[in-house]
């Protein structure tokens, strides 16, 4: 009687070859924390990709104003105002600084005056970064 218990429990073992219903619900339940725990996480690391990519275009901007102001024989620039940036494309300053003019989601505009102060605003995913710059001083970015 006891041997045909054994044996009758070797074949169930042996039968049984998936998960139960309720192991394949725990493994679910443990994804759905951990997508729940990145998320925030990845979306931290976007807004400060943006915020990146807005101090560099400023950067490059800066020194492409800095040498057309040097090679200028009257140390002047003619001054642009506030457009977007696809509309600038033959613009020296954009040409030099050679920025990404094709924005996802977003929009770019820039205005600069004779001497060389600039005003850069990019618009990604509704927040609108503005770069800053007075005659030499330094850029600013906000937010």
């Amino acid at each position: 009687m006891e041997m045909n218990l054994i044996k009758m429990d070797l074949v169930k073992k042996k039968k049984r070859k998936g998960f139960t219903l309720i192991e394949l619900i725990v493994v679910i339940a443990i994804i759905g924390i951990l997508a729940a725990v990145a998320i925030p996480r990845l979306t931290g690391f976007q807004d400060k990709a943006r915020r990146t990519q807005v101090v560099t275009d400023a950067a490059q901007i800066t020194t492409a104003i800095e040498s057309l102001l040097t090679e200028s024989a009257s140390g002047e620039l003619t001054p642009v105002t506030a457009v977007d940036l696809s509309t600038l494309a033959s613009d020296p300053v954009v040409k030099l600084a050679a920025i990404n003019i094709d924005v996802k989601n977003g929009v770019k505009t820039l205005g600069y005056d004779k001497n060389g102060a600039f005003v850069l605003k990019e618009t990604l995913n509704s927040i609108e970064y503005t770069a800053t710059r007075l005659v030499n001083k330094p850029a600013t970015i906000a937010p």
